[in-house]
This record gives C-alpha cells, structure tokens and sequence, in this order.
C-alpha cells in the first residue's frame, strides 16, 4: 500500500500505509486458523492473553460451572474474588432481600426468631418478631457461629421454638438443614429462604425449585418464588429500576413457606342408647284420662 502520486512511497513517509506495513500482518477468518505475523501478531497476542487474563480473575465462577451441574447438593452463594465494589453490591442485594422478607412477616406474631445468613444481613425489622437468632457459616467442616456455635444439619433448639426462620444466602445447606428449619418452626409460623438466581447476570446461585421442592418434602405449604434485587451486581441495588425489570429479572429469589396445623376439633362421643321423643301437646288440648 503507497500513498503515490500525492505523497512519497509508504517506505519514505511516516503516513499510515507505512506504519501499517511495518507492523506486520494478521489473518482472521471466520472458518480458518488465526494467522497473526509481526509486531501486529504480538500485540493482538498480548491482547487477547490479558483478556483472558482478566476475565479469570473478575468472574472466576463463569469457568467452574461447568463441574457443578452434576452437583446434587445445594451450591455456594458467595460469587468468588470479591472486592470492594462487589462488597457494596453483595450489602445493596441483601438490604434489598432484608426489605421484602420484613414485608412478609409484618403480620407474624411471635416473640423469638431465626436468621441463617450466608453475606452478614442484618435481621429484620418486624414489630412481632423481639429477639433474632443470628448464625452465620465459618470455615468448611466447622459448626456455624454467631449467637451461638451450632451445626445447622442439628440446630439445639426444641421443635416449634421460632415463630419465622430465614435462610438467606446460605451455600451449605442440604436436605437435613431443610428437615431441621422446619421442625424449629412454630405452627402457622412463617420460612423465608432467599439465594442468588443462577440465570442473572450474578453468575451464581442455585435455582429455587430445589428448595421448593425440599420444602414440600418437609410437609410445609410453599408459595412460588418470588424475584428480588438488582439484576446485575449494583452498588445502589433496586433502586430507581423499574419494577417489572425487578419481577421478572432479579438477581435474587425469595421462597415463603408456611407450617399450617389443623386444629382437632373435639367431637361428642355418640350416646349408646336414643331417648324416646314425645310429641308435644297442642295449645289447649287436655289429657283424658281412663
């Protein structure tokens, strides 16, 4: 390539054609082999390898799903290499999912709770609910700690001690924790289990049916999932989104089950013997008698 007649030969000039022939060549097509030769060839290599170099380093879980779908247990919540901004997201989520769950216990009545947290949520705020039960998950094989250290798969408390029971974002829960959070729970008390949804842009997570379907194992009546939160990682979380956007694409999921107990109703027990029924006498009429 030259830029003759109107200037001197590329070889000559310090134009674009002769810094584009002094860096070299490189073929791209679509259904062959990359050719890169030259100094074009290095720089689109060094490209390409700090490309990929990032993108192993700020989404690391996008080259591990592949190994966890053959997973049965319930997966870890926690997106890896969090930083600074990833901090604020993670709180902007969890202020997000801590809001609604207040919304679905605004009506319980109760005096104790439990929360089972997985990214430091704070509990609550709920009028019938006066002292939270806070667990939080340690190092791996290790009991949870919190108010008290305790292994979740056998809480120490006695069956119907809490009036609601949330599990957010926990990632070492299985079908023993699911079994214990629902013999803790008082009849006609309220389950609250929240996670990341893993068809966000959160790239993590398991989905809700699981759990649902976990929780009916455990004879709890469970409503559909409902979303929550920001799609992506935001440091504002939901705020100013639109709500449909919320509804149909939050990054995270809340599942709401109910223990709901059937009150015996006593029933008389039947006489063995019927009494004899007299007619009753008409107005006026008198009893003859022999």
């Amino acid at each position: 390539m030259r830029c003759w007649p109107r200037h001197p030969p590329a070889s000559r000039c310090n134009c674009r054609a002769g810094r584009v022939a002094d860096a070299g060549t490189a073929s791209i097509v679509a259904w062959k082999k990359v050719t890169l030769s030259g100094r074009s060839g290095r720089l689109v290599r060094g490209a390409l390898n700090r490309r990929a170099a990032y993108r192993r380093a700020a989404i690391p879980s996008q080259y591990a799903r592949s190994g966890q779908h053959a997973q049965k247990e319930l997966q870890s919540e926690q997106p890896a290499g969090r930083s600074g901004r990833d901090d604020a997201a993670l709180a902007a989520v969890g202020a997000d999912v801590s809001a609604y769950c207040a919304t679905r216990l605004a009506r319980v009545a109760g005096t104790h709770g439990l929360l089972l947290e997985g990214i430091r949520i704070p509990a609550p705020s709920v009028a019938g609910v006066a002292c939270w039960t806070t667990l939080h998950p340690a190092a791996r094989s290790a009991p949870w700690q919190g108010s008290l250290h305790a292994d979740v798969a056998a809480l120490p408390f006695a069956d119907d001690s809490f009036c609601a029971v949330l599990a957010l974002f926990t990632g070492n829960a299985d079908r023993a924790c699911v079994s214990e959070l629902a013999r803790v729970l008082a009849p006609h008390g309220t389950l609250l289990v929240a996670g990341f949804h893993p068809r966000s842009f959160w790239r993590c997570g398991v989905a809700p049916g699981r759990w649902e379907r976990a929780l009916r194992a455990a004879a709890l009546d469970v409503m559909p999932s409902v979303r929550c939160g920001a799609p992506w990682p935001r440091p504002r979380g939901a705020e100013g989104l639109p709500q449909w956007l919320v509804r149909s694409m939050g990054g995270a999921w809340v599942v709401e089950a109910r223990r709901s107990v059937l009150a015996s109703l006593p029933l008389r027990k039947s006489a063995g013997r019927r009494a004899v029924e007299h007619n009753a006498l008409l107005p006026g009429a008198h009893r003859e008698c022999a």
